[in-house]
């Protein structure tokens, strides 16, 4: 037993010897390693994958690697910010292949910056050796703009003059610099700048084309790919065979419900099927967008049945806006008021159902009905129709059945438009994904079409593709898919040098290839990064991007490459880089739950908490100042509070559509749709010097960028998401619901994140989007309070006049003289129980009062002077025909 003791307590203080001798080593390899990062930060890497990778934790080494970073960015002049441990890590990374994931906010450009700047600076790679790519200009100019100023902050006042004697060019853009203002900076400071490139510079200055490639660029003259499918239609619609079946394919299409098509059979799953429905699209024949399947039956007999109708027609009903369904107008100016009752069975909609028949009931001169789900069902939706006809022929309106050929009259301008744009989508992802006429017939052969539409869309498509190629062909231009595949092929065989203007280098040479905004990565770019490692199989290839802001699928993009980087190039380091230095804690947290179980979660950095919060105008009452003023656009009051709010807090503001165009319930009557007159609308209000802090964009539009304040002005159920009607001809190239539904889930994050501080999401009613509904159960979110903010202040300092009853008064007096008010300018006012009507304050005379055609009958009534903040300023009071001031 003694001997068994002594042997084990030799062997302990064996094993205790050998591991103090191997955290020696260890620690004397640390140190060497540390020293070695600070010198040769590649050989360091080097050496400890041959020699010290047995001894060394990795997680250890790359904390080492991640402080020596960290120390290298703070140690360097005129780089007033340090880096995070995930950035730092993705900075210093030299794997073969790395995929970065950056969060909204994280600073990706920064990340991809600081990292070129690291590679030259501490790992000697020469500027002529990096080759960053990006996909398109306005990045290409960050990036190098970027690396000017860390090189040299001097280079910001150059850049500035620039601009300035750019200001005397009206062909110029005055706010912006371009290309060659940063080429010359760098020439006249002696910086030497890596390759910055988007993809196709890089394709064009591997090819040097000789004829046009077809681009459609923002600018009406840059249109010139559209321009020649346009033509290849306009002389396919020449022929009269190819005329009617256009025509069939189009008018199946505008009756079809395509979400009852796949009810019937390609969705089993209810609850998906819910949620897609709520998604789909329904474009009635007239082209109203409207919400239900009942609603598109009622439109389609309407229109095809010749009788004269609005749609969502607004009255007004307790001082705000009401827009039943349809609005039938009869002989006499008579009207009929149709509503589709969707939803019965739920208790708060049945309860606003019959709120809905008691206000029509108050209105005897227009004749309610209301059409429920039983009629739809009723064979097959035709029962709709049967109701119709019997209630307008009962009023005297005639349901006329067009034929064919007149309802094609009535459409063909619309459908020739769809069809044009729908064919223009379909070559562009034919182009995307790379296939030739032969491959493109092979895919049809083996899809299955919903039905026949599809089948014979499919059939003119590929007739149209074939005549694009041939056109290709027999002119000698590109386009810039052709132009990538063929830069890919010179590569392929050797080809590998570029030059272009500033910039010439030679693929075979160089060693790190940094590749940004990588979710938005296709076919053409994989094939030509493909081309270039099977030259280079020594480069090291950085891709960083957010698989969470992918969102231009329409243009072709594939998140396959991302989600699976190890199928399409081996082996690869992924790395997260996770932190918000952007938004307040509320905003990141409602940005994670949009993509809640969809990767991993941003982290907020700011300590602040900050607002999300949804202004919802069915809870919004305007004051009669507000109602006054914008009478039947309420809405306007609304957003002015908002933005005035916020730029009294010294924040910049920015709305966010979905569309190129303003929700119409936003708009004043009249007014046209587009965001910069909208813009122009709002900015109004302000004074001069206040109008730049509000600006507008489209949700795509404004990626990458931020603001102090957000308002999303359309979170609606058919904005977010919004499913293309046409969506079903692209299902030839992978399009699905359940994959166009998840882009547009990425959308609503994008719009969520670029605000800092503050995010309003504009809802109307029970009209919300359904990404908002997970925000309410998942995230800190509250219904804006009215009362907190203040009604904004009209620079003209208008006052009302309230006229009411006085609180002893037994009877209404004014009732008994309300249409001597009404003849004297004065409108009913719900919220207030009183005759309102505003005026400037010159125009405030006690005399011009007293003379006033009611006050002569007016009696135990009260008259209040308010200000534009509801507070009382004078008051008065009348008894029998006299009018005394109170105070």
């Amino acid at each position: 037993m003694q001997r068994q003791i002594a042997h084990d307590e030799t062997q302990r203080k064996i094993s205790e010897l050998a591991r103090i001798q191997k955290r020696h080593l260890e620690q004397q390899a640390i140190s060497e390693l540390k020293a070695l990062l600070e010198t040769d930060y590649v050989g360091a890497i080097r050496k400890y994958e041959t020699e010290y990778r047995d001894l060394v934790d990795g997680a250890e080494f790359e904390r080492i690697r991640e402080d020596c970073v960290q120390a290298w960015i703070t140690s360097q002049k005129l780089r007033q910010f340090s880096v995070d441990s995930q950035q730092a890590s993705a900075i210093g990374d030299l794997s073969l292949n790395t995929l970065v994931t950056a969060r909204a906010g994280s600073g990706k450009t920064s990340t991809l910056v600081n990292r070129t700047l690291f590679l030259q600076d501490h790992c000697g790679i020469a500027p002529n050796d990096i080759l960053v790519l990006a996909f398109n200009r306005k990045a290409v100019l960050e990036i190098k703009q970027r690396l000017l100023v860390r090189r040299n902050q001097r280079t910001v006042e150059h850049l500035e003059q620039l601009k300035k004697q750019r200001k005397s060019g009206p062909w110029l853009d005055p706010i912006t610099v371009d290309d060659q203002d940063v080429d010359s900076t760098a020439n006249a400071f002696g910086i030497e700048l890596p390759h910055v490139l988007t993809f196709h510079s890089l394709a064009y200055s591997l090819v040097h084309p000789k004829n046009s490639v077809l681009m459609d660029s923002e600018s009406e003259s840059g249109q010139a790919q559209s321009r020649v499918i346009q033509g290849i239609i306009d002389e396919y619609l020449k022929d009269q065979d190819s005329r009617n079946l256009i025509r069939e394919v189009m008018l199946g299409h505008f009756r079809h419900d395509w979400d009852r098509i796949i009810e019937g059979g390609y969705l089993k799953d209810r609850e998906d099927m819910i949620a897609f429905r709520r998604s789909l699209p329904r474009v009635s024949m007239k082209g109203e967008a409207v919400k239900s399947y009942g609603e598109k039956l009622i439109a389609d007999y309407l229109f095809e049945h010749d009788v004269d109708y609005n749609y969502e027609q607004n009255y007004m009903w307790g001082g705000r806006n009401y827009r039943p369904d349809f609005t039938v107008f009869g002989p006499n100016n008579s009207r009929i008021v149709i509503e589709y009752f969707g939803m019965q069975g739920d208790p708060e909609y049945d309860e606003m159902s019959q709120e809905k028949r008691i206000f029509w009931e108050s209105r005897p001169r227009i004749v309610f009905d209301e059409i429920n789900p039983d009629l739809v069902r009723q064979d097959n939706g035709r029962g709709v129709g049967v109701h119709i006809e019997k209630l307008l022929t009962a009023h005297g309106i005639p349901c006329n059945q067009l034929s064919e050929s007149e309802i094609w009259d009535r459409v063909k301008d619309r459908a020739i438009d769809r069809f044009t744009v729908s064919v223009k989508s379909f070559i562009a992802k034919a182009r995307k994904s790379g296939l030739n006429l032969a491959e493109l017939r092979s895919s049809i052969r083996s899809h299955d079409p919903m039905n026949e539409i599809e089948r014979k869309y499919l059939l003119i498509a590929i007739e149209i593709y074939g005549r694009y190629l041939d056109y290709l062909r027999n002119s000698g231009d590109d386009d810039f898919d052709g132009l990538m595949l063929e830069a890919a092929e010179k590569i392929a065989v050797g080809k590998t040098r570029f030059e272009r203007r500033n910039t010439l280098g030679d693929l075979a040479s160089i060693q790190h290839m940094l590749i940004d905004e990588f979710q938005d990565f296709s076919s053409p770019f994989f094939r030509l990064i493909s081309s270039i490692k099977s030259q280079n199989r020594d480069i090291a290839t950085f891709c960083v991007g957010d698989n969470w802001q992918a969102i231009n699928g329409f243009a072709g993009s594939d998140l396959q490459y991302f989600s699976d980087p190890e199928k399409f190039f081996g082996t690869t380091t992924q790395l997260s880089v996770q932190t918000n230095y952007r938004s307040t804690k509320n905003i990141v947290e409602a940005g994670n739950s949009v993509m809640r179980g969809r990767g991993i979660p941003s982290i907020a950095s700011k300590s602040g908490i900050g607002s999300v919060e949804i202004a919802d105008v069915d809870l919004f009452e305007p004051t009669p100042m507000e109602e006054d003023r914008h009478q039947r656009e309420p809405r306007t009051a609304m957003l002015l509070r908002l933005i005035s709010n916020a730029i009294g807090r010294d924040q910049n503001v920015t709305l966010l559509c979905r569309r190129n165009f303003v929700p119409r319930f936003l708009r004043p009557e009249g007014f046209r749709p587009g965001l910069d007159g909208y813009l122009e609308h709002i900015r109004q209000y302000f004074p001069e010097h206040l109008r730049n802090r509000i600006s507008i964009s489209t949700v795509h539009g404004f990626k990458g960028l931020e603001s102090d304040v957000v308002i999303v002005l359309d979170a609606f159920s058919n904005c977010y998401p919004l499913i293309h009607p046409d969506w079903v001809f692209g299902r030839i190239f992978g399009d699905e619901l359940e994959s166009l539904t998840d882009e547009e889930r990425r959308l609503f994050y994008v719009a969520v994140t670029r605000a800092e501080s503050h995010l309003y999401l504009i809802c109307d009613g029970p009209d919300i989007s359904p990404f908002v509904s997970d925000l309410r159960e998942l995230a800190a979110v509250s219904n804006v309070d009215w009362s907190m903010i203040p009604t904004f202040e009209y620079s003209d300092g208008n006052v009302g006049i309230l006229i009411s009853d006085k609180k002893s008064n037994d009877r209404s007096s004014t009732y008994e003289i309300r249409n001597q008010l009404k003849a004297s300018g004065y409108k009913w006012n719900t919220g207030y129980q009183g005759w309102f009507k505003s005026r400037m304050p010159e125009q405030l005379d006690t005399d011009a009062l007293k003379n006033e055609y009611w006050v002569r009958s007016a009696d135990k009534i009260e008259m209040k002077i308010i200000d534009q903040n509801d507070n009382v300023i004078e008051l008065y009071s009348l008894d029998k025909g006299e009018l005394n001031q109170i105070w």
